[in-house]
């Protein structure tokens, strides 16, 4: 079988800007049926010549002509992947118009945990800290308009202090879930449209999330006045979810009790991306991917 060199820097450069370890790209080729193992992409990184139709297999995978994968002197770490796409848009489709709050790189961010969301069809959890509430508000705008952009379904709900019942914002974001079933022509038993207590409002969502398993951005502010009883309604979706592309964006002030305990209770593996916001646009922010 013929064996061809190819370009190990732009390989690297396209798994990594996807925000996918060696593990999760073969996880995910797995599920596209490409096929492409661990050793082998191990095998690719470390500059081993492979065959035709393996790189055929990571050009699928990445969406990019083969040609760009073989071996040439025009590529280097430093060098844009943008351009390299058949489609005429920049790897992860950038929409630098989207912008008003100053946060671009947040932005960018955010759009590769999607991205990565999308290609695993698997929960992801996105965490913005800040102390300024007007700096998540308009970043959490910029993230809605971005994704409204890409035609993905997308939800908010705030947790307010006021909140004496713990089941209130599961209510409202069952509600949103049905309703924005309910616009796609979708169909939920009868009985789930009727008044609800908490354990009905949770199958809701899960029913709904794994009927079609779309894409969705459930955006979740204020999470440190969560109760516990919701924390733990928020670990049961992701856990009964746990194939299905879910972007669940918490928004807290600084150190978070209720976040650590969501973190601690998943008992599956779900990437994190901590965001801490620096007051004003023009300071960089502090971003973690755990």
């Amino acid at each position: 079988m013929s064996q061809v060199q190819v370009n190990i820097a732009l390989i690297k450069k396209l798994r990594r800007t996807l925000g996918l370890s060696q593990s999760d790209m073969a996880a995910a080729s797995q599920k596209k049926r490409l096929n492409v193992a661990l050793s082998t992409i191990k095998r690719i990184e470390s500059g081993k010549s492979v065959s035709l139709r393996t790189i055929r297999n990571i050009a699928l995978f990445h969406q990019c002509p083969i040609e760009n994968l073989m071996l040439n002197d025009k590529y280097d770490e430093g060098n844009s992947i943008d351009g390299l796409f058949t489609d005429g848009k920049t790897f992860g489709e950038k929409e630098s118009v989207l912008c008003s709050s100053g946060y671009d790189f947040e932005l960018e961010q955010f759009e590769m945990s999607l991205m990565r969301a999308l290609k695993l069809s698997s929960p992801h959890l996105i965490c913005l800290k800040s102390d300024e509430p007007n700096a998540i508000d308009s970043l959490v705008a910029d993230l809605s308009k971005l994704v409204a952009r890409k035609d993905i379904c997308s939800y908010e709900v705030s947790i307010e202090k006021a909140h004496h019942l713990w089941f209130t914002p599961l209510q409202h974001l069952a509600n949103l879930f049905i309703e924005s079933d309910d616009s796609r022509g979708g169909s939920i038993p009868h009985h789930f449209y009727q008044e609800k207590k908490g354990q009905f409002w949770l199958q809701d969502i899960i029913t709904i999330a794994n009927k079609d398993k779309l894409p969705r951005v459930i955006f979740i502010k204020q999470i440190d006045n969560a109760q516990k009883l919701l924390i733990n309604s928020l670990v049961k979706i992701i856990h009964a979810a746990r194939q299905c592309p879910l972007v669940f964006v918490l928004t807290t002030k600084g150190v978070c009790e209720n976040l650590s305990l969501l973190q601690q209770s998943l008992n599956v593996n779900v990437p994190k991306l901590t965001i801490e916001l620096a007051v004003g646009a023009a300071n960089p922010a502090s971003v973690a991917l755990m």
